[in-house]
C-alpha cells in the first residue's frame, strides 16, 4: 500500500512539473507574440503556484518513503496495514539514507524543484524586462 501511495505521489509531482511548463510556456509565448510585458508577469503566477503545490506533494512523498524505510527495517512505530504518515512529521522528518529532510521548507529549496521553478521565474522576469523595453 505504501509503495502505491509513493508511486501516485511521484506521478502527481511529475504531472505538476509538466503542467507548470505547459501553462508557463503558453503565457510566455503569448507575451512574446503580443510584445506585452504584463502577460509575461502574469505568467510568473502559475510558476509560483505550481512550485508550492509540487513542494507539498514531494514533501509528502518523502514522508511516505521514510515510512517505507521504517517498515522495511521493522520499526515498531508503524502500525500494521497503516498508511498514516503523521509519525514521520515530527522529529522523524530527517531521511538519513538520503541525507535530506522531508520538511516542507527543505523540500521547497531542494535542487530538483529549485532548478526547474527558479529557472522558469528567471526566464519570465527576463522576458518581461526584454519585452517591456521594446
Amino acid at each position: 500500500m505504501i509503495q502505491s501511495v509513493i508511486s501516485r505521489l511521484f506521478t502527481d509531482s511529475f504531472l505538476m512539473k509538466d503542467w507548470a511548463l505547459t501553462v508557463t510556456g503558453a503565457f510566455y509565448g503569448f507575451a512574446v507574440q503580443n510584445l506585452n510585458w504584463r502577460i509575461a508577469t502574469v505568467g510568473l503566477l502559475p510558476v509560483v503556484a505550481f512550485w508550492f503545490l509540487d513542494t507539498y506533494v514531494l514533501s509528502r512523498e518523502r514522508m511516505y518513503r521514510a515510512m517505507y524505510e521504517a517498515v522495511r527495517t521493522g520499526d515498531r512505530r508503524v502500525k500494521p496495514l497503516s498508511v498514516d504518515y503523521r509519525p514521520f512529521v515530527g522529529p522523524w522528518r530527517y531521511l538519513p539514507w538520503r541525507g535530506d529532510s522531508a520538511s516542507w521548507w527543505a523540500t521547497f529549496w531542494s535542487r530538483t524543484l529549485l532548478l526547474l521553478y527558479a529557472s522558469l521565474l528567471v526566464v519570465g522576469v527576463a522576458l518581461a524586462v526584454i519585452v517591456g523595453s521594446h
